[in-house]
């Protein structure tokens, strides 16, 4: 079984303000693209989009875990102290 590396990813919106998106998967610029051809449900209304930061993990079931974890209460401050490394404001409505 061959085993495909994962990422985790963080988009904004270049129209919207305090809108991140968080998500994983194992072909970004694929991914990216049915982000930009409105594939993508959750992030429809919030085109166009700009990938800030990613993340490279063994497969995508640890990317999957993660994606999980920096979408839930606990890591909500993590995702704030990425983003403040990265240089940018920490925002309010998350996805």
């Amino acid at each position: 079984m061959i085993l495909m590396k994962g990422l985790v990813y963080f988009l904004i919106s270049e129209r919207k303000e305090n809108w991140i998106y968080v998500g994983s998967t194992i072909n970004l610029r694929k991914r990216l693209a049915e982000h930009h051809r409105v594939k993508v449900p959750a992030t429809k209304g919030f085109r166009p989009l700009k990938l800030i930061y990613k993340e490279e993990y063994p497969d995508i079931d640890s990317a999957r875990k993660r994606e999980y974890f920096l979408k839930g209460w606990e890591g909500r401050r993590v995702k704030k102290e990425i983003l403040k490394v990265i240089g940018v404001a920490c925002l309010r409505r998350q996805v």
